[in-house]
Formats: C-alpha cells, sequence, structure tokens
C-alpha cells in the first residue's frame, strides 16, 4: 500500500507563465497542464491583491496553529510545517514580484505557482491515520480549500485525482500467480521474467483479474476501468471509512470520511456519496470558502 500512496504524488505539470496589464495592475496568468488529466488546462491568476488575500488566509491559518499547541494537526508535524512553507514562499514573492511595477518576474511566478500546485498535490495525498480528527474537519479541509482556490484548479481535475484514489485503495496485494500460467494482460509479459525484478509485485482488482503493480498503475491513471472486464475499479471499501464530525453551517453533521489509509480529497467528498465527480467540500464546508479579492484577481 505504501508503495502505491507514493504514486498519487507523481502527478507532473507543464505551465507556462503570461504576463497581462488591466489597467495599471499587473496579472500573472499561469496555464497549467497534468499529466493525470491531460486533456485538462487551466489557468490560475496571480496579482498582487490576489496574493495579499492568500497570505492573510495563510496567515490566520498559521496563527489558529500556534493559538493551541497543545493538540498538533498532525502525529509528525508535516502539515504544519507544509503549511509554514507555503506562506513563506509566498511572502517572498510578495516581497520581491510585487514591489516594483516591471512584468520580467515570469519565471519566478512560475516556480512559485508550481511549489504551491506542489504543496496540493502532498496535501491532497498524505496519509491521515496520525492527523487529529478536529483539525482534519476545520484547519486542514479549510488549507484544501485555500490552496485550491488561489490556484483555480477545475472540477474535472479533482474528479480524475479522486478516481484515481479510489482505484489504488481497491488494488489488493498477491503472491504471484505463477500456477495460473501467463502473464501480466498490460504488459503481456509473465509474471516473473528475465527482465523484471526477482520479487515483481503483482495486485489483484476487485473483479478478480491481476496485474503487475506497475503496469496497472499506470493504465488507472488513464483509466479507472479493468483493463479486461472494464469494471470500474472502486467504491472504497467500507473497512477504511471512520466516522468524524464536521460542521456544516453551524450544524453538526456525521460523515464517513477515510481516515486510515485516506486522502484529502476522499475525506472530503466520501462522506456523503461515492461519486468522484462530486465534490462535496464546498456542501459540507461552505464556511470555510475564501472570498475572492477585490477586482477578481
Amino acid at each position: 500500500m505504501q508503495r502505491r500512496l507514493q504514486s498519487l504524488r507523481m502527478d507532473g505539470y507543464a505551465m507556462q507563465c503570461h504576463t497581462l496589464y488591466v489597467g495599471a495592475k499587473l496579472v500573472y496568468r499561469v496555464t497549467i497542464q497534468t499529466a493525470i488529466a491531460p486533456h485538462a488546462m487551466w489557468v490560475a491568476g496571480v496579482s498582487k491583491a490576489k496574493l495579499e488575500a492568500f497570505r492573510g488566509q495563510l496567515t490566520r491559518l498559521v496563527e489558529a496553529m500556534h493559538a493551541d499547541p497543545v493538540e498538533p494537526w498532525s502525529a509528525d508535524g508535516h502539515i504544519e510545517r507544509l503549511l509554514e512553507h507555503v506562506l513563506d514562499i509566498a511572502t517572498k514573492l510578495h516581497a520581491t514580484t510585487f514591489a516594483t511595477s516591471t512584468d520580467d518576474d515570469r519565471d519566478l511566478v512560475e516556480r512559485f505557482v508550481f511549489d504551491v500546485l506542489s504543496a496540493y498535490t502532498l496535501l491532497t495525498s498524505l496519509e491521515v491515520a496520525d492527523v487529529s480528527a478536529s483539525a482534519l474537519a476545520n484547519q486542514v479541509l479549510h488549507f484544501y480549500v485555500v490552496l485550491r482556490e488561489f490556484l483555480m484548479i477545475p472540477d474535472d481535475v479533482t474528479s480524475a485525482r479522486n478516481r484515481l484514489a479510489i482505484a489504488v485503495m481497491n488494488l489488493t496485494d498477491i503472491e504471484p500467480p505463477t500456477g495460473l500460467g501467463g502473464g501480466c494482460s498490460i504488459c503481456l509479459e509473465p509474471w516473473q521474467h528475465v527482465n523484471a525484478p526477482a520479487a515483481l509485485a503483482t495486485v489483484q482488482l476487485p473483479c478478480g483479474h491481476v496485474y503487475h503493480d506497475e503496469c496497472v498503475l499506470g493504465w488507472i491513471r488513464q483509466n479507472a476501468n479493468c483493463p479486461v472486464c472494464r469494471a470500474v475499479i472502486g467504491p472504497v471499501p467500507s473497512s477504511m471509512y471512520k466516522q468524524v464530525k464536521v460542521r456544516t453551517n453551524q450544524v453538526m453533521k456525521m460523515v464517513k470520511p477515510v481516515v486510515h489509509y485516506g486522502f484529502l480529497p476522499l475525506v472530503i467528498y466520501l462522506g456523503l456519496k461515492n461519486d468522484p465527480d462530486v465534490d462535496l467540500l464546498m456542501v459540507l464546508l461552505p464556511w470555510v470558502q475564501p472570498e475572492a479579492p477585490a477586482g477578481g484577481f
């Protein structure tokens, strides 16, 4: 499982930054594409006003984190360090890029957006077994919203990550099925062949079909269906659910986010339905929606 959890962090991004003047206001427009949803392309705008609002949201989260040092958000402090890192790079960009009115900092802005995307990818692929349930349902989800809103990540990209996470969590490690003969239906190689490691991992899908671990991981990054029978790889096994309380408009509701082997995107929407095309964060936690900065960017 640990090996497959790591695979969710290897999205890969391609981006290009351009500048645009809206009146006297300088806006950097970063076009982004990710390998996990190759047909999806979007633009994240970065302006002085938007960056200041972003820093303000992160600062309030850091202040809330330090206000209650008795109960850490995560056992290893990883989420806390990630939050402080994003605030640090946002503060540095604000002090350099927008200190003057020049538009020659495209490389710096592009690198900054890449770093924030990397933080988002890491946050949404962390194991959260050791995360405080209270922080998970409040500050950590708030952090997620702030990152996603700043990056302007579209629904189809989030859905693609969710489908991949669901599929990964449905793979079961098994011994190489040497008694079955044949081999992996994806690479067409035997279960153990001369060019493969001696202990090449094999996994079984819920439908019963077996593949090389690396082969099926590459497959489901593009298609969350069994390569042979086309069965959908999902939903998440019920054994991975755990109940926590989430506040919705001052009302407490019991939902079931994945907190044993979970990923934060699953924590967000699996509470009510197993539909990767529905991001229930905006339904469950409208009170943490960051307000758009004045002027639109």
